[in-house]
Protein backbone atom coordinates (compact mmCIF):
# COMPACT_ATOMS: atom_id res chain seq x y z
CA UNK A 1 0.00 0.00 0.00
CA UNK A 2 1.49 3.23 -1.01
CA UNK A 3 -1.14 5.43 0.49
CA UNK A 4 1.47 7.78 2.20
CA UNK A 5 2.58 8.90 -1.44
CA UNK A 6 -0.98 9.59 -2.96
CA UNK A 7 -1.79 11.96 0.02
CA UNK A 8 1.99 13.92 0.18
CA UNK A 9 1.41 14.46 -3.69
CA UNK A 10 -2.07 15.74 -2.86
CA UNK A 11 -0.68 17.90 0.18
CA UNK A 12 2.22 18.54 -1.98
CA UNK A 13 -0.73 20.00 -4.25
CA UNK A 14 -2.84 21.34 -1.64
CA UNK A 15 -0.27 23.34 0.02
CA UNK A 16 2.50 24.26 -3.04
Amino acid sequence: MRVSQELCEKLQKRYF
